[in-house]
C-alpha cells in the first residue's frame, strides 16, 4: 500500500530508508530461503537490554550484516569517486590512487565505514553531483545543469546538512551562459531531485515541517550533551582539530592547502566547483552548537582531492 513507502519520521529525509528497503527485502527473503524466518515482521529491532545503551537489538544478523556491507560498498565508492575526479582533473593516476587512499584511511571514514546511518551516503551523494559538475562544466548545456541540479536535490534528500550542494549547480549556472530561464531550471530541477529521494516531504509537509524544525533548533539552538560548543571560532578551532587529527591528518591538511593553490592556478572554474560546497558547508556547521565529528565526513573526499592535487601540480617542477 501507499502507507508503506510513508516514513512517519522526517527528523531525517527518506532517501536512505527507501535505498535500505531492498536490502532488507533480500536479506529476509535469503533468510527464509534457509528456514530462519518466517517473514519481516518477525524481525524485532526494540530491546530495553539493547547494544550500545540503546534500545535497540539486530534480532536476525544477516539483516544487519548485509546492512553494514552496503555502508562498507559506499565507503569504497567514496574512494573511487576520488580517484575518478582526479583523473578528470588531468592527474596521473598515482594522484588519484592518491587521493584515495587518504579518503579510505581516514580515520573518519573508517570509523563509520560500516555504520548503517545517513553520512556516508551523504557523502557520495554529494561528492557525485560535485564530480558530475566537474564534467558538464565544459559542455555548458541545459541538460547537465538539469542533472546536476537533480543529483544536488537527491544530496539534499539524503540528508539535511546537506543543503549547501545547492551552490555546486548554481555555480554551474554562473560559470555557464546564465540567464533566468536557467536558474528556474537549476532550482526546479533541485527541488525535483529532493522530492524524487523524499516524496512525503511534500505529501506529508505538516511533518516534513516540524522535523526540519526539530533538526534546526537541536543543531542551532540547543546543542547536544557531549557534542556541543559555542559557535563561531570556537566550532571552527574543533573541526581543524578534527582535520589535523580524525580527519585527515596534518600532513595532508597541509597538501591541500597547496592542492587548493594548484587547483586555482590550473582552472578557476573547476577550483570553484570543487571548493564551493565544503566552503559553505564549513560555514554552517561553524554556525551550529551541535558537533557530531561524523557530519565532516562529506569533507574528507574533498580534501584528499585537494592534497592529491597539490604533488600532482605539474609547475612545482
Amino acid at each position: 500500500s501507499q502507507s508503506r513507502y510513508d516514513p512517519h519520521y522526517f527528523n531525517k529525509p527518506a532517501l536512505h530508508l527507501y535505498l535500505r528497503m531492498p536490502i532488507v527485502y533480500a536479506s529476509v527473503a535469503w533468510e527464509r530461503l534457509h528456514g530462519r524466518i518466517g517473514g519481516i515482521k518477525e524481525i524485532r529491532t526494540r530491546d530495553p537490554y539493547g547494544i550500545g545503551r540503546y534500545a535497540f537489538t539486530p534480532s536476525h544478523p544477516t539483516v544487519l550484516i548485509w546492512n553494514r556491507m552496503v555502508s562498507v560498498a559506499w565507503s569504497a565508492l567514496l574512494a573511487v569517486l576520488v580517484c575518478s575526479a582526479l583523473i578528470q582533473l588531468g592527474k596521473p593516476l598515482w594522484a588519484g590512487l592518491f587521493g584515495a587512499a587518504i579518503t579510505i584511511f581516514s580515520p573518519e571514514v573508517l570509523k563509520n565505514s560500516y555504520v548503517i546511518g545517513v553520512d556516508t551516503l551523504m557523502g557520495l551523494t554529494c561528492l557525485t553531483c560535485v564530480v558530475y559538475a566537474l564534467f558538464a562544466i565544459h559542455s555548458s548545456s541545459i541538460s547537465g545543469l538539469i542533472i546536476c541540479g537533480i543529483l544536488a536535490g537527491l544530496a539534499g534528500a539524503s540528508k539535511y546538512n546537506a543543503a549547501p550542494i545547492v551552490a555546486v549547480p548554481l555555480v554551474l549556472w554562473w560559470f555557464s551562459n546564465r540567464s533566468g530561464k536557467k536558474l528556474a531550471l537549476v532550482i526546479g530541477s533541485i527541488g525535483s531531485g529532493f522530492l524524487l529521494g523524499a516524496p512525503y516531504s511534500l505529501i506529508s509537509f505538516r511533518e516534513f515541517y516540524q522535523g526540519v524544525s526539530y533538526e534546526i533548533w537541536h543543531y542551532g539552538v540547543a546543542g547536544h550533551q557531549g557534542n556541543s560548543t559555542e559557535r563561531g571560532i570556537p566550532q571552527l578551532l574543533f573541526y581543524i582539530r578534527w582535520l589535523l587529527n580524525d580527519g585527515v591528518g596534518s600532513c595532508a591538511s597541509i597538501l591541500a592547502l597547496t592542492g587548493i593553490y594548484a587547483l586555482f592556478r590550473l582552472d578557476r572554474r573547476v577550483a570553484t566547483i570543487l571548493i564551493a560546497f565544503p566552503l559553505c558547508y564549513v560555514a554552517l556547521m561553524v554556525l551550529q552548537k551541535t558537533n557530531f565529528t561524523r557530519n565532516m565526513l562529506v569533507i574528507v573526499p574533498f580534501v584528499s582531492i585537494y592534497a592529491a592535487s597539490g604533488p600532482a601540480y605539474r609547475d612545482w617542477e
